[in-house]
């Protein structure tokens, strides 16, 4: 009697080629997830290192700064004149210093193209005859920003630039946050 081969499954050789393709789809999908996650990474770091912020550390406050603004720097907080409850952050245009006219401030700051009025909530003091070009309320504070009025300082500094900076701020002031 004759024996039939009726054996089932791969031969050693099939499995040795399913095997192969398996291992270069693993290698293949390995390089493309890691490729990804470092692309994701560095571009999630260098869009945390591109943004600058304007800080008021006393009140843990943070306005994140467009590439126009980027040179803004704030004062330390100073007593406000309007009410002795509240303080005023100066905003300062560095850059616009070399042009301005007008002596600087008792704190060395020249070119000031706004400050920040911090009151606490129900102890707002008006100024009479100014609105604010912006607030905005976190916690318990009333953050209003109060930009310079007349250019008279400006002086060989671009008057346009001034206004623009004044402006932009106080469009980007909406998006002060708490750290």
């Amino acid at each position: 009697m004759q024996r039939l081969s009726s054996q089932g499954g791969f031969s050693a050789t099939e499995a040795l080629i399913c095997l192969a393709v398996g291992a270069i789809v693993v290698v293949v999908g390995f390089f493309v997830w890691h490729n990804h996650s470092q692309d994701s990474s560095s571009h999630q770091s260098s869009q945390r290192s591109a943004t600058s912020y304007f800080i008021i550390s006393k009140y843990f406050v943070r306005l994140p700064l467009t590439s126009e603004l980027a040179d803004l720097k704030e004062s330390s907080p100073q007593p406000s004149a309007y009410n002795a409850n509240d303080d005023s952050v100066s905003v300062l245009a560095p850059h616009l210093d070399a042009g301005w006219k007008c002596a600087a401030d008792a704190a060395g700051h020249k070119a000031i193209i706004g400050n920040i009025l911090i009151s606490l909530q129900g102890t707002e003091a008006a100024r009479t005859g100014f609105q604010p070009a912006a607030s905005k309320k976190i916690g318990n504070y009333t953050y209003s920003f109060y930009p310079v009025t007349g250019t008279s300082c400006v002086g060989n500094a671009d008057i346009s630039t001034f206004t623009q900076l004044q402006k932009l701020f106080a469009s980007q002031f909406g998006q002060l946050q708490s750290n």
